[in-house]
């Protein structure tokens, strides 16, 4: 696990790098009806913001909740140091992933209401 601020600094850039490619690469596939060798170049045309917005959440709420998790459920001192760094990475990818939903969802529902504002005011929604 990472000890340091550099060693943590670089754990937090892979793993952020992995769940921005990962779910970005799921979500072409979905849209194209399938999987294509193109799929895996388009995410690294908007991967430098999306990898920005899931660091600032892995380090506000990930990293936390994870630690806590996985130092609930093992005990480093009886098993390998790459269980807890897989538990770690599992729960990261966890819970930034309810994160960055829920983020969505307040985003959406936000400008729902405030389209919804404006159509019962008799003005443009968008």
């Amino acid at each position: 696990m990472p000890n340091s601020f550099r060693q943590r600094a670089i754990f937090s850039v892979l793993m952020a790098f992995a769940m921005v490619y990962g779910m970005e690469v799921y979500n072409q596939a979905l849209l194209a009806g399938g999987l294509e060798m193109g799929h895996l170049l388009e995410p690294f045309a908007d991967m430098v913001p999306l990898m920005f917005a899931v660091i600032v959440l892995e380090t506000l709420v990930g990293g936390k909740v994870a630690h806590r998790l996985t130092f609930r459920l093992l005990d480093a001192s009886k098993v390998s140091a790459l269980l807890v760094t897989v538990f770690m990475g599992a729960f990261t990818c966890w819970s930034v992933c309810i994160s960055c939903c829920f983020c969505g969802c307040v985003r959406r529902f936000a400008v729902f209401g405030a389209c919804l504002g404006r159509f019962w005011d008799g003005g443009p929604c968008i």
